[in-house]
């Protein structure tokens, strides 16, 4: 699914930290990088993408 929509960010959502681990794995192999276009966080928390 990365492959056809190549989104421009990857924020993994409903899961726990460790529920997270495979969908990190994809990105990072796909070439996303956590902190740049990857975005991990808790659930409740709020992510700011700035250009």
């Amino acid at each position: 699914m990365m492959q056809a929509l190549q989104p421009q960010h990857i924020i993994p959502a409903h899961q726990d930290m460790k529920g997270f681990a495979p969908y990190v794995s994809l990105a990072e192999s796909q070439g996303y990088k956590v902190g740049r276009d990857l975005h991990v966080t808790s659930n409740g928390n709020t992510i700011q993408l700035v250009e």
